[in-house]
């Protein structure tokens, strides 16, 4: 058996989950921006007890690596270095883009999908202006195409057309993408979708499994571009 303390913070959403094994025991979640500094501690206390156990109970705690909010990951990163030096428990981290396709797969697909149908994940998170982080996810959960920032046109994805059926976009710069009047036919864009620790899960465990942790000392999150203040900006 394996306790996991999963954290999310690379969006809007600030969430923490218990996870045992692939198992979610679980969840404390704030949907508020700009509070995840003042709710992180919170939540993960709340989290804890709501699963009956402790920190020590941990086998290990895993963060959301990116990409995403600079701030965001900044703080969930911070929080989990921190119980991991306490306690001496090992680090794991997770990519934003595979964990919500997770939680999109696992909470908005049935699970009848018909035999043959060929199925592509896209999500999308806003970076400001029109520009937003993504990457292909397929129907298991492996990147087709690696995370990167992207400047979206309405012929933004389009070589996915041919190759699948249906097309999903979801996350908060999926907005974007629909009101470019996107040329792809087989999209089915979801703009009310959440991202959650809860698709953290089962990579965290796959990676106790593997024995694949983070350097404490060197580990930094996944930015995927230079981080510019408010104020520097044009």
């Amino acid at each position: 058996m394996s306790l996991i303390l999963n954290i999310e913070t690379f969006s809007d959403v600030c969430s923490v989950c218990v996870s045992e094994n692939e198992s979610v025991l679980s969840v404390a979640e704030e949907k508020h921006p700009k509070t995840h500094a003042n709710v992180i501690s919170f939540l993960i206390d709340s989290a804890l007890r709501k699963a009956d156990c402790n920190s020590n109970d941990l086998d290990a705690v895993s963060v959301s690596k990116g990409p995403g909010s600079y701030t965001g990951l900044r703080i969930g990163v911070s929080a989990a270095k921190g119980i991991c030096y306490a306690l001496s428990k090992p680090l794991i981290s997770v990519s934003s883009i595979l964990s919500m396709a997770a939680y999109f797969k696992s909470t908005r697909i049935s699970h009848d999908v018909p035999a043959g149908e060929r199925i592509v994940f896209v999500p999308l998170i806003d970076a400001k202006r029109m520009e937003v982080y993504s990457a292909v996810v397929d129907f298991k959960l492996n990147f087709l195409t690696e995370p990167k920032a992207e400047l979206l046109t309405e012929n933004s994805f389009l070589f996915l057309e041919d190759a699948f059926d249906t097309i999903y976009f979801f996350g908060d710069g999926c907005v974007k993408l629909k009101k470019l009047n996107s040329n792809i036919k087989k999209a089915i864009f979801v703009e009310s979708f959440l991202p959650s620790s809860c698709g953290m899960a089962p990579f965290s465990f796959r990676s106790i499994q593997e024995r694949n942790f983070e350097n404490l000392a060197y580990f930094e999150p996944f930015y995927l571009k230079d981080f510019i203040s408010q104020s520097t900006k044009i």
